[in-house]
């Protein structure tokens, strides 16, 4: 272990047994160690974190407990603390001894910026995924071609998770790895070459990446029956109308542990995953929709993971999701995303099902996945605000349409790509477009307008109460207005589809 070394790196098949058999207030008070300890260690090796408390006028010495720590520690973030102070005072001692790879943030919103990880660090993502490797998708038992499909370079997603899987496969006969990047022809062939040589093909990628990766199979006519798929996502959030259209085209057999979602960043890198257990809680409340804002206090399904609080901390305030964590070689205490969400206890989800008459563990044995329950907290996550636009007002999320394109009306025609922007005319009226992507060159076809038109309404209408209230209270001229409107665009077209590097959903 490198100097300014904070974790035991101990494997994760050695804790499985305490993970699910411990009681969730222990990893509760675990992660209340967590935050105590990280906040002690920043606060006397980082130089900047120094110079931030002392601007913010804290006085460390009067924070005695966890409940200070939630009430006395200010949040920070990218402008005010990464971008604001100098480079090396990020880092514990000024020491650039941790900064074995360097990942850069995609720049969406902005200039990116460069965050290094060392061996502890990537330790955490080879933690979650070992667990994921062995309890999801059994590798120990079966021959397994993981197929990566993230973008390789600069960014965190390709080469962070080829580091980890490659490290795990030189431990296990098992496993084998094709880095192929985000190219859908190549990874085909890769299938279809040595896909028939293995028990089981996991697929990793961003979600819009395998939808695109699906389409272009249909054309290869590959028979997907014959690979026993399995996925490995990560970047952002699955509807559960996307697991079921990837269940159906990829012929998945077990969608609670055969499709893996990671919730990461590349300043915490790894933080939490979508578990067999939280697969099962979404899957039940898609099926009782009107349960959804009762356990989960939203409207729409989120992304819902679990996290190892010994290893990262969460907590929300006025629904911002802020985490303290070591995931680069940066740490970063009470650092405040652009996402929204809540953390949630596990015995309290497992008691907001019993309230409303649902058995969770019960339904859990029902489904198989009783041995694979780890009592670790959840955190739900439903968008991003910077990701978001505004229209009348109102905070519109994609998150609210993803699923439309979906819909048995549309699959034959669009990709799932689409992209939000708020348009203004010369009297400052408001316009709310849908850019679409069809599958492939552009269809004069007012009926698949009208068919997105009408699903993405009636999204918008059960999702947003505030847009209820405004379209359930003005006149028809006003109704109108407020109607969505959709474009469309031939496959890969240059302003909204280029395909390179991540989707971008919002044009702002």
């Amino acid at each position: 272990m490198k100097e300014g070394s904070f974790f035991k790196l101990i494997k994760p098949e050695k804790e499985l047994v305490y993970l699910k058999n411990k009681p969730a207030v222990y990893w509760e008070k675990k992660g209340q160690d967590f935050a105590l300890s990280i906040l002690d260690y920043v606060s006397k090796t980082v130089p900047a974190y120094k110079k931030f408390l002392k601007n913010k006028k804290v006085n460390l010495n009067l924070v005695k407990n966890y409940d200070m720590f939630l009430g006395e520690i200010p949040s920070l973030g990218k402008e005010d603390y990464l971008k604001f102070y100098k480079y090396l005072d990020l880092f514990p001692n000024k020491s650039l001894n941790n900064a074995q790879t360097f990942s850069a943030t995609s720049g969406s919103s902005g200039e990116p910026f460069f965050l290094p990880r060392g061996e502890e660090q990537d330790w955490q993502y080879e933690y979650i995924s070992r667990i994921i490797l062995k309890e999801n998708f059994q590798v120990h038992k079966k021959k397994t071609l993981v197929v990566i499909g993230f973008g390789l370079g600069i960014w965190i997603g390709g080469i962070f998770t080829y580091k980890v899987f490659e490290k795990i496969a030189s431990e296990c006969d098992n496993l084998s790895i094709v880095p192929v990047g985000p190219n859908k022809e190549s990874i085909l062939s890769v299938i279809e070459k040595f896909g028939s040589y293995y028990d089981q093909v996991v697929l990793c990628g961003y979600p819009p990446f395998i939808k695109d990766l699906v389409d272009e199979a249909k054309l290869h006519k590959v028979d997907w029956k014959k690979y026993k798929v399995k996925l490995f996502t990560a970047a952002e959030g699955l509807s559960e109308e996307f697991r079921e259209y990837l269940v159906k085209e990829l012929s998945i057999k077990s969608p609670l542990t055969d499709i893996t979602n990671i919730y990461g960043t590349v300043e915490l890198g790894t933080m939490a995953y979508e578990t067999p257990l939280s697969n099962l809680i979404k899957s039940i409340l898609f099926k009782n929709k009107e349960l959804i804002p009762v356990i989960l206090n939203t409207l729409k399904i989120p992304t819902l993971a679990q996290y190892y609080p010994h290893h990262i901390h969460f907590e929300t305030k006025d629904g911002d999701i802020i985490v303290s964590g070591f995931g680069s070689a940066i740490p970063l205490i009470k650092y405040k995303f652009p996402d929204k969400g809540e953390v949630i206890p596990f015995d309290e989800m497992v008691n907001r099902f019993k309230v409303q008459g649902i058995d969770l563990i019960k339904e859990a044995r029902k489904a198989k996945i009783l041995d694979l329950i780890q009592k670790v907290p959840f955190v739900s996550v439903f968008g991003r605000t910077d990701s978001a636009v505004m229209f009348v007002g109102i905070v519109v999320y994609p998150e609210y349409f993803k699923h439309v394109f979906f819909h048995e009306n549309l699959t034959n025609h669009v990709t799932g790509k689409f992209t939000l922007e708020t348009e203004y005319d010369a009297d400052q009226n408001q316009t709310l477009w849908v850019h679409v992507e069809l599958h492939s060159e552009l269809e004069d076809s007012m009926s698949v307008v009208d068919e997105i038109q009408k699903l993405v309404f009636e999204a918008l209408l059960e999702t947003s109460t505030e847009y209820q209230y405004l379209y359930g209270g003005g006149g028809s001229d006003y109704k109108k207005k407020l109607l969505p409107k959709v474009k469309l665009y031939s496959k890969g077209h240059v302003e909204h589809f280029n395909n390179k590097g991540k989707h971008k959903w919002t044009k702002k």
